[in-house]
């Protein structure tokens, strides 16, 4: 509303809002409206931009996802991959439609961009990951390389038979000999990009 006032934002790092040793890997901050600063390593491009990564520093609990509507602040399309920004959100855990509230990410919503402090900036260093250890809770939000089979390609037509809003999924099941292997999605938001069915991908970005 135009007439009121912005909470206080606690100052912290992105570390302290990810860093959790709850089985459910919960944040112990959640609820809270923080402030933190980090290198953009990822951001939406298509539409209307709506998402952003960052990360301070490399390595586990470093990256954190900024999930909010354009419309409502300042800033993210004149932001760019390399910008070092500080922001403030709500600490959230989210669980998508029908998902397993055990296993939630956590975001930073309802928030904005606070200032963009420096542009060029050098992107912090990708862990390098086998497929099957991408879903460690400590790599959220970070940037992250790691490869697998293609073995569902981008749909990015919204009511084309097999829609699956433009994200390709891959498989550490290189040889097809295991039939209870590990998959993930690639989300082509970041980066738009569709490869063949049964290609051998390597893809780098924040989880």
């Amino acid at each position: 509303a135009a007439n009121s006032t912005e909470p206080t934002a606690m100052v912290t790092t992105i570390y302290n809002v990810q860093h959790t040793t709850s089985a459910d890997g919960m944040s112990t901050m959640a609820g809270e409206y923080v402030q933190v600063s980090g290198i953009v390593t990822g951001t939406d491009n298509v539409g209307n931009s709506s998402a952003f990564a960052i990360q301070d520093g490399s390595g586990p609990w470093t990256g954190i996802y900024c999930y909010w509507s354009h419309f409502s602040n300042c800033g993210e399309d004149s932001i760019n991959v390399g910008d070092e920004v500080t922001v403030r959100g709500t600490v959230a855990e989210y669980v998508s439609f029908g998902g397993d509230t055990t296993k939630t990410f956590t975001q930073l919503s309802s928030g904005r961009i606070v200032s963009v402090n420096s542009s060029g900036n050098v992107l912090p260093d990708a862990v390098t990951l086998a497929l099957e250890d991408v879903a460690d809770e400590q790599y959220e939000g970070v940037r992250v390389t790691t490869g697998g089979r293609v073995v569902e390609a981008a749909v990015c037509e919204s009511g084309a038979p097999g829609y699956n809003y433009c994200e390709w999924r891959i498989s550490n099941n290189l040889d097809f000999s295991d039939l209870d292997a590990d998959t993930i999605n690639v989300n082509d938001r970041f980066a738009v990009t569709s490869p063949q069915l049964n290609t051998i991908a390597t893809v780098t970005g924040p989880l």
